[in-house]
């Protein structure tokens, strides 16, 4: 994302009389060399110009940058910051926790006409250009998420139902974390997650905004049809993805022990595969704190990466692939992800393709040597119900290895993956479970089977963050029933790492 900044004319009249358009090259060159590498992009309308950033700055910036303007423009009134019009997207609902995850996405989308137009001025004369139509779009739109309670949500919306996928346009004001907001007694006010473009990480420490919100103040909320609205985003902003090739293969170092480990990343899920302290050749899941569990982040925790690093997301919740908002060389890795939507990710994926990654989609069971993917499924307990949600229709990773003893020692990483859709034999004789959703909610029916432990030597590890909002993990009783006897709790034990022969 970038930070959109578009200032008129304050006074009626003066913005009829006046053309900007005269002031353009000059206007160009000052806000350059106010924000260098910091700025995006600049446009001059003939009533307004617009600016964007990829690090938001304060309002004594921006003042500044305004007394630069009237030794240019003399308007006795100057200028004031205009509305920004967003699509807001539902993009996922948590029905356990009433939680709803939505997307802002930058009105400009809407037409279809003058997007292209934009995007074509942004690339010109840039190495992108040679990108294909898709990943131009998708990189070039501006796309902010967050997440707040069903509750809060219609209060601000004013609608009665909420539902994945419903489109609203609305008008807001951004505000930049320094600035005085007093959000507890203004319920419209929507903090930021903190989701930066990969140009953002190029900048000077002294630039970014780590450690500041931002924030969307909403004026008004105008729920919109499928064709007006989700339909004619979709059309735009469709990214192609090609799946994975016949086979696929990580080429393992038989002379080597591998280190398997489930890393200590509080409400989140990062597991990982590599050579002793090796930079990892393998993530299933890459995920770090957001939002409101940002404050259970561990932060000595690293996920390093190199260009031979593969990183699988097992379903695309951002709690599972948030990492590559904080550790930018992820973005030259090789990714792989399942069949499913989200704008925001869309947004991800052109941003890795145009920094040298590559992404697939895995859309069937893969197996390479003795690890097995599970994509989706068949409901075990009904087989005529389909898969619907992310829980339902992502991955799951299954590991057949050796422990230190030579004894046969069975992995299985659920991630968020329902248990009822995946593969029957990845329930049995398990002998370490990365269980499912963090320790929380496991299946849509209270009937779906759980993993079944080995007798002795079992581990169960619940991967979540101390005090987060989901109160995971709240099915604990259901495994120790089972006879999963051993437990692991990062927040509490710490990064889990387990020696294995693969």
């Amino acid at each position: 994302m970038s930070f959109i900044y578009e200032y008129q004319l304050r006074n009626v009249k003066e913005r009829q009389e006046w053309d900007l358009f005269e002031y353009e090259q000059v206007l160009e060159n000052l806000i350059e060399q106010t924000f260098g590498r910091n700025l995006k992009e600049t446009i001059i309308y003939n009533k307004s110009f617009e600016f964007r950033l990829y690090a938001s700055v304060t309002s004594y910036k921006l003042q500044n940058l305004g007394k630069k303007i009237k030794k240019i423009i003399p308007s006795r009134h100057g200028f004031v910051r205009k509305t920004q019009n967003l699509y807001v997207i539902i993009d996922n609902i948590d029905e356990d926790t009433k939680m709803v995850s939505i997307e802002f996405i930058d009105s400009l989308v809407g037409d279809s006409e003058l997007y292209s137009q934009r995007v074509n001025r942004f690339f010109k004369n840039d190495i992108k250009s040679e990108y294909s139509e898709d990943i131009k779009y998708n990189y070039y739109i501006d796309i902010y998420s967050a997440d707040l309670s069903i509750k809060k949500f219609k209060q601000i919306s004013g609608a009665k139902e909420v539902n994945v996928g419903d489109c609203y346009l609305i008008k807001a004001n951004h505000r930049h974390g320094e600035e005085k907001i007093e959000i507890e007694d203004n319920p419209n006010i929507i903090k930021l997650d903190k989701i930066f473009d990969y140009p953002y990480f190029q900048l000077e420490s002294e630039i970014r905004n780590d450690e500041v919100n931002d924030y969307f103040i909403i004026n008004t909320f105008e729920k919109k049809t499928i064709d007006n609205g989700l339909k004619k985003i979709e059309e735009i902003l469709n990214v192609l993805v090609e799946p994975v090739e016949e086979q696929f293969e990580i080429k393992l170092n038989s002379d080597k022990n591998v280190f398997f480990r489930v890393l200590n990343v509080g409400q989140a899920l990062a597991t990982s595969f590599s050579y002793g302290e090796d930079i990892p050749f393998l993530y299933f899941d890459y995920g770090i704190l957001f939002g409101l569990n940002a404050h259970t982040f561990i932060t000595e925790t690293n996920l390093p990466v190199d260009k031979n690093t593969r990183i699988i997301i097992s379903h695309l919740d951002k709690d599972h692939w948030f990492g590559v908002s904080k550790f930018r060389d992820a973005y030259s890795c090789s990714w792989y992800i399942p069949d499913q939507k989200s704008f925001l990710f869309n947004h991800i994926i052109a941003g890795i393709k145009c920094a040298g990654g590559t992404v697939n989609l895995i859309n069937k069971n893969i197996t390479f040597g003795n690890l097995t993917i599970s994509y989706a499924g068949i409901s075990t307990y009904r087989a005529t119900r389909p898969p619907r949600k992310r829980h339902e229709t992502g991955l799951a990773l299954c590991v057949d290895a050796r422990d230190e003893s030579n004894n046969n020692c069975k992995i299985l990483i659920e991630a968020d993956q329902d248990y009822d859709y995946v593969e029957n034999a990845f329930l049995s004789d398990v002998n370490i479970l990365v269980a499912c959703h963090h320790g929380g909610k496991y299946s849509w029916t209270i009937k779906s089977d759980l993993p079944h432990p080995v007798i002795e030597n079992n581990c169960i590890i619940y991967s979540y963050g101390d005090c987060n909002s989901h109160g995971h993990p709240n099915y604990v009783t259901q495994y120790q029933r089972l006879g999963w006897t051993i437990e692991h709790h990062t927040p509490i034990d710490g990064t889990f790492e387990k020696i294995i022969e693969i």
